[in-house]
């Protein structure tokens, strides 16, 4: 598993720094390379100059919020799952990301153990992890 972890590289956005910072953290610990990106049109420009194999992104951002970061990321990479998050999340909010083809819905305040479930999770659906 750590020769498949080393080689995936997650976006993570959010346009609080210590938010940022900690998802950074938290991928990093589980063996993943990251980068951040403070809101949706930085994380378009990473998006596009790197290779990510995934992609959390806050919802609410200035510039670009993260639904339409997430509609554009599909629209020319539907191979790269992505992990939504909120703070202002509820059962019809997660029904509406999950329809409009997030992976994955984190609420805010979060727990580690939640978010390292939900990124592997993910990453083994799409075939990225064992």
């Amino acid at each position: 598993m750590a020769n498949a972890a080393s080689s995936i590289n997650v976006l993570v956005v959010d346009d609080q720094d210590c938010l940022v910072e900690l998802l950074a953290d938290i991928v990093n610990g589980l063996g993943f390379g990251s980068e951040m990106a403070h809101d949706g049109l930085e994380a378009i420009e990473k998006f596009d100059e790197g290779n990510f194999q995934m992609v959390i992104t806050d919802i609410k951002m200035p510039r670009m919020d993260g639904i339409e970061l997430m509609k554009r990321i599909k629209e020319n990479r539907p191979d790269v799952p992505v992990i939504a998050i909120t703070g202002y999340g509820s059962e019809s909010t997660e029904e509406e990301l999950l329809y409009d083809g997030v992976d994955g819905f984190l609420e805010k305040p979060f727990r580690v153990a939640k978010i390292e479930g939900i990124v592997c999770d993910v990453l083994r659906k799409y075939e990225l992890l064992e």
